[in-house]
């Protein structure tokens, strides 16, 4: 199995120049061992300008437990291989077009703080085991491993300034396929205030993803 994802973080204000970072790759799956509960892959990950990485990785937990060469966490990435209970929740059973629930993110993640999602149903294709799910979540504070200082260019000169994020809000729709992700996108957008000295320049952020499974 394999996927193909990017991921651009934007930063705008009328104070100064536009910040932009990207990145880009694939991941390839194989599968080493399989059980109800957990599943077990050699994984290689292309990260573009970055030498390929070869690793163990285990999902377990219905996706909310990942293991990178045996060191076990929660799985707070955004997007991935398969369902993550920990993003989506433990829907409801015999989902149709239209149901809702709402998923309590009480811990930082890839593209958000701790905040409320609600999920709903657009579409389902039981002929090929498919569905679609929109995702709509509001959050505070920082998101997972986010840096709290980033440099600006003020006047042609470095400027160093700490972060104060305001309310993140995103939407995103997936398609599952037997609980693998078939196609996933999201986009988070928020308000900064970026602070050095006495100092406030106001700022904007965009931030979206893509995944794709990706054929061989």
């Amino acid at each position: 199995m394999g996927t193909v994802f990017m991921r651009t973080i934007a930063i705008s204000g009328k104070d100064f120049p536009g910040l932009v970072s990207r990145v880009s790759g694939t991941a390839d799956y194989t599968v080493k061992t399989a059980t109800p509960d957990t599943a077990s892959f050699t994984t290689v990950f292309r990260v573009d300008g970055h030498p390929a990485s070869t690793l163990d990785i285990a999902i377990s937990d219905q996706g909310r437990s990942i293991a990178f060469s045996g060191k076990r966490s929660l799985n707070h990435e955004g997007s991935g291989l398969t369902y993550n209970t920990f993003l989506w929740g433990n829907p409801p059973s015999n989902l149709k077009v239209g149901d809702t629930w709402t998923v309590n993110l009480v811990q930082p993640w890839e593209s958000g703080g701790p905040g409320k999602q609600t999920v709903r149903v657009e579409w389902v294709n039981p002929k090929n085991h498919t569905i679609c799910l929109r995702r709509d979540g509001d959050s505070e504070g920082f998101f997972e491993d986010e840096a709290k200082e980033l440099t600006i260019n003020k006047g042609g000169k470095p400027l160093k300034v700490a972060i104060v994020p305001g309310k993140t809000h995103w939407t995103g729709y997936t398609i599952f396929k037997e609980g693998l992700i078939i196609s996933d996108e999201l986009m988070a957008t928020r308000n900064l205030q970026l602070c050095a000295d006495d100092q406030i320049y106001p700022a904007d952020e965009r931030e979206y993803m893509m995944l794709n499974s990706r054929s061989f």
